[in-house]
């Protein structure tokens, strides 16, 4: 049966890292680690929307950087590379004391569908 990995281009990295999730579930700890992810990842999300509402560099800063720290752990490289992203972008603009720029409300964009497909990947994880 063919993984995510082999349908995707190959330039891509994969929405979860094989390596991590075999890890986890070695130790059988995927199904605690995807659970708890799945209800902390939301909230996070949330948290980033309300501080690019607001707008409020220095919690962007932080609820980037604490879903990029989850998503990490689990595996979600692409995920974890844009929140890096959208964490740079906070501590910048906290740092200069200058406006949140534009492509921040894009980068948020692409956090959420790849964090839609990582949801969705986790979730495939558990049911193996």
């Amino acid at each position: 049966s063919l993984n995510s990995e082999d349908v995707k281009d190959s330039d891509d990295p994969p929405i979860l890292e094989a390596k991590v999730i075999e890890n986890l579930r070695e130790v059988e700890a995927l199904d605690e680690a995807a659970k708890l992810y799945l209800e902390a990842a939301p909230e996070r999300l949330e948290n980033i929307r309300i501080a690019l509402a607001k707008p409020d560099a220095p919690e962007l800063r932080s609820s980037a950087h604490s879903l990029k720290s989850i998503s990490g752990t689990l595996g979600a490289i692409a995920l974890y590379n844009i929140c890096q992203e959208l964490e740079n972008i906070g501590r910048r603009a906290d740092e200069t004391g200058t406006s949140l720029p534009p492509e921040a409300l894009g980068i948020f964009a692409a956090i959420e569908a790849e964090y839609e497909k990582v949801r969705a990947a986790l979730e495939l994880e558990i049911q193996k």
